[in-house]
C-alpha cells in the first residue's frame, strides 16, 4: 500500500534497457504521473527499496540477459512491492508469454506496437485501481471507536519507517502508552465515558506529534502507539512527557489511582535500524518499558535508547 497522502502524484517506475523508446508513452503519463526509469531488472529492485512508495511498474519483457519473469516474481515477493499493478511490455505480443507473465504476478501485458495513447489508458487503468483499493484499505485500517489508524496499518507503517531509517542511518523512536487502571475508571464512569476517553487520548496524541512522518495508532484496548521517524530518545520523552500531562491536565476521577486522577504509563525507545536488529526488537522494549512504568505506579515515563 503507498504511503503518500492521496492528493499527491502517483509514481510509476518503467524498467526498459532503452526507456528513450517508451518516451511516448512516459509523455503521455506525465501529466498523471511521476515517472522514474531503471535501466535493468536489478537496478529496478534497488529502486523499489530506496523509494518511499511506488504505485506501478512498467516491467519490459526484453531485459538482455535478465529473466523478466524472475524480476516480475522478485517484485510480487517483496513485502513493500507485492501489492503494486506490474505491467509487462513485450516485443511482440505472444499467448503463452502472457500466461507466463501472469503467472508471474504481472496485472497487464501490453504489446510495445500498441498507440503510446492506448497503453497509457490501459495504465491509468491500473492507477485507477489501486487508487481505489488503496481508499478502501485506509478506511479498514482505521480503528472504528477513534478514527486513528489501528494495529495493521501501524505494523505497516513500522516496516516502512523502519527500512528507511536503516538506509538513512536515523534513529527511530517508539511510544507506548496505556491508560492506568482502565477498567476502574469504566466501572466508575460507564463504557460510554470510558470509550470517549479514548477519543480523547488519541487527540491528545495527534496533538503532540505535529510532523508529517509522525503516527499514532491504536494498539490494543486502552493501549496506543506514537511512531517518530528521525527522533532521539531525548526529543521522543519530550514528546511523551507532554502526552503524560495533557492527560492529566484533562482532571478526570478514576478513584483507584493514588492521586484519584486519571492517568497514563508510558514506555519510549529509540533504535537506529540496523542488520543486527529488528522491528520487533523496538515493540518488545517499548513493551517492557511501559510494564516497568505501570509496576512503579503509573503516570510516570520510562525510556531506554537501544
Amino acid at each position: 500500500m503507498s504511503n503518500k497522502p492521496m492528493s499527491d502524484k502517483p509514481t510509476v517506475l518503467i524498467v526498459d534497457q532503452n526507456p528513450n523508446d517508451l518516451q511516448p508513452l512516459s509523455d503521455r503519463l506525465n501529466d498523471h504521473a511521476k515517472i522514474m526509469i531503471a535501466t535493468s531488472g536489478q537496478q529496478a529492485i534497488d529502486v523499489s527499496a530506496d523509494v518511499a512508495s511506488l504505485d506501478l511498474i512498467i516491467l519490459s519483457q526484453e531485459l538482455g540477459a535478465e529473466d523478466s519473469l524472475a524480476i516480475c516474481s522478485t517484485f510480487k515477493s517483496q513485502s513493500h512491492t507485492k501489492d503494486l499493478p506490474l505491467v509487462v511490455l513485450a516485443d511482440q505480443a505472444v499467448e503463452t508469454d502472457r500466461q507466463a507473465a501472469i503467472r508471474a504476478g504481472a496485472d497487464d501485458y501490453l504489446d510495445r506496437s500498441m498507440p503510446a495513447q492506448w497503453m497509457a489508458s490501459r495504465v491509468k487503468l491500473q492507477l485507477d485501481l489501486k487508487y481505489k483499493t488503496d481508499l478502501l484499505t485506509e478506511i479498514a485500517l482505521l480503528d472504528p471507536l477513534t478514527s486513528i489508524p489501528n494495529v495493521e496499518r501501524f505494523n505497516e507503517c513500522l516496516d516502512i519507517e523502519w527500512r528507511r531509517g536503516h538506509r538513512e542511518f536515523t534513529t527511530l523512536t517508539l511510544i507506548h502508552l496505556a491508560v492506568d487502571h482502565f477498567d476502574s475508571f469504566t466501572d466508575q464512569h460507564g463504557l460510554g465515558a470510558g470509550g470517549d476517553l479514548l477519543k480523547r487520548i488519541s487527540r491528545l496524541m495527534k496533538a503532540n506529534c505535529l510532523r508529517a512522518a509522525d503516527m499514532v495508532a491504536r494498539y490494543a484496548d486502552e493501549e496506543f502507539v506514537a511512531l517518530l521517524p528521525g527522533t532521539e530518545l531525548d526529543n521522543g520523552m519530550l514528546v511523551a512527557e507532554k502526552m503524560l500531562g495533557a492527560v492529566k491536565a484533562l482532571n478526570l476521577d478514576n478513584e483507584k489511582a493514588d492521586s484519584g486522577q486519571l492517568t497514563i504509563s508510558v514506555g519510549v525507545v529509540s533504535i537506529e535500524p540496523s542488520r543486527d536488529n529488528k522491528p520487533t526488537d523496538l515493540l518488545d522494549e517499548a513493551e517492557d518499558m511501559l510494564n516497568q512504568a505501570q509496576q512503579a505506579g503509573g503516570d510516570q515515563v520510562q525510556a531506554i535508547a537501544l
